[in-house]
């Protein structure tokens, strides 16, 4: 009765990426140094004394602070603190999923028919020499020069194209019932076709909804005074292994992971929408947009704020923590991770101080970022299709992206940061083979000579004959470089 249960539901670290975790924490340790104490020296949790109960406690943290990050991108595409309270109402009284829907409608319509006279790229030049023959008899050269251009009549003719997208959140599975607009936009620009009446584009086209659930993230929030993530990881479940192999970190992973997705997809489409800008070798008719280039756009200068830090505690943090847990929570924040627990005052997380300060200066750092792109692009209110607000989209997609990058790869170090220090315990990484050798060698131990179990392998034999072959039953080589030990006969009573 006493068998070890591996559940198939348990996820491997595969999606762990050592070289980009180390080269994100090393860009956020730099930053770090600036926004704290120069007294201060949050390093990697490897680097730091801690126990295993402290993993957990890191587990949580950057489950948490990746909550709130998601929280603030999500502010800044319009979920300000009313829909987010009505969101979570619906949520956590009325027991209601909440989905965010990102859709598009797109109509392309004739316009007019033109024809205009388009000029050659090439000019011919054409020189005549007249002489003449003054009052003196004197002969005077004279020379003229005539330049020409070949004109073509093109016949053009005049689509409008119009994009019409919507950002909203709605609970249940009615998008109609409910349903909270964040932001949403209509414009529209001219693309000019010649060689026939054609439409560049269909005449209507509804985008399939894309669509991502917030319940999760919701059902982690609290309200009591103010919203506060409250992740935890239930440590006496029989479903519990690690840090990393637990349901509660499965959920969280599948969020962020739906989250990237979503944003991948809202960004890709923004970007297609992008290309309809560029005339290429349209008429000189119709003047094109002026615009940056929406594929430059990303979240390089952004600070993410979910970083798996130890630092040694010392009455020093304490103390920063009590003189700054007033402004744990800031007006650029949505939601916060509240106030130290009593047990945490002495782990070598990081005080809770710390991690708001973290999420105000990705605060600071976004909106700095969206400032810039409003600088760059045209206003929202012009009929433009691409204008600040669709630039904004994109970086906001990017951002929410990285948080997840992040969170996924801090999570992932856990798991790796737990089985290197077990390999380091033991000496040498445990294969199956070397149960298999534990095993028989207990067993010699354990049973009489006459008792202990023996390869499965008998000759075959008539009586008074050599062998004439062998049965026996073998083990897949299926180990390291397939060496003989792992094709050896299973041993049996």
């Amino acid at each position: 009765d006493n068998c070890i249960n591996i559940s198939t539901t348990m996820l491997a670290t595969n999606d762990y990426n050592d070289y980009r975790f180390r080269q994100q924490v090393e860009s956020a340790l730099s930053k770090i140094e600036t926004i704290l104490d120069t007294t201060r020296n949050p390093r990697y949790a490897e680097e730091k004394d801690h126990t295993y109960n402290d993993k957990f406690g890191l587990a949580e943290f950057l489950t948490n602070t990746a909550m709130a990050a998601q929280a603030n991108a999500l502010e800044r595409l319009g979920m300000d603190n009313e829909i987010f309270h009505k969101l979570h109402s619906l949520s956590a009284k009325d027991k209601r999923s909440v989905t965010l829907r990102f859709i598009s409608e797109e109509s392309c319509d004739f316009v007019k028919e033109q024809t205009v006279d388009v000029e050659s790229k090439h000019e011919f030049i054409t020189e005549t020499e007249e002489v003449k023959t003054t009052e003196s008899e004197k002969e005077e050269k004279t020379k003229t020069t005539s330049r020409h251009k070949v004109v073509t009549k093109v016949k053009e003719y005049h689509w409008k194209v119009t994009v019409n997208y919507s950002l909203f959140a709605f609970p249940g599975n009615d998008p109609e019932s409910g349903k909270i607009v964040l932001q949403s936009r209509e414009a529209s620009t001219v693309i000019v076709t010649t060689g026939g009446k054609q439409s560049p584009r269909p005449s209507k086209f509804i985008k399939k909804p894309i669509d991502v659930s917030l319940t999760w993230l919701l059902q982690n929030i609290s309200d009591q005074d103010s919203f506060n993530c409250n992740f935890s990881i239930d440590r006496e479940a029989t479903s519990c292994r690690t840090p990393r192999q637990n349901e509660e970190i499965f959920a969280a992973i599948a969020f962020f992971n739906k989250m990237t997705g979503w944003s991948y997809k809202v960004r890709n489409y923004m970007e297609r929408v992008a290309s309809l800008t560029y005339t290429g070798g349209a008429s000189p008719s119709v003047e094109p947009e002026s615009h940056v280039d929406i594929h430059s756009i990303n979240d390089d200068g952004v600070f993410v704020p979910v970083l798996p830090l130890f630092e040694t505690p010392v009455e020093q943090s304490k103390k920063s923590n009590a003189l700054t847990s007033s402004d744990s929570i800031t007006p650029t924040m949505l939601i916060s991770l509240g106030k130290q627990k009593d047990n945490e005052e002495m782990s070598p997380l990081l005080p809770i101080a710390d991690i708001n300060k973290f999420l105000s200066e990705q605060c600071r750092s976004l909106s700095s970022a969206l400032k810039k792109l409003e600088d760059s692009f045209p206003p929202s209110s012009a009929q433009t299709l691409m204008s600040a607000a669709e630039a904004s989209l994109v970086l906001l997609s990017h951002h929410i992206s990285s948080i997840a990058e992040h969170y996924c790869n801090g999570v992932g170090y856990i798991e790796e940061m737990l089985r290197s220090q077990l390999v380091s315990a033991i000496g040498k990484e445990i294969q199956s083979e070397d149960f298999t050798e534990f095993i028989l060698f207990h067993n010699r131990k354990l049973f009489k000579n006459e008792f202990v179990p023996k390869p499965f392998c008998h000759a075959i034999r008539r009586p008074g004959h050599y062998p004439d072959g062998v049965l026996s039953i073998e083990r897949t080589g299926n180990g390291d470089f397939g060496t003989k030990k792992n094709t050896d006969p299973v041993v049996t009573f």
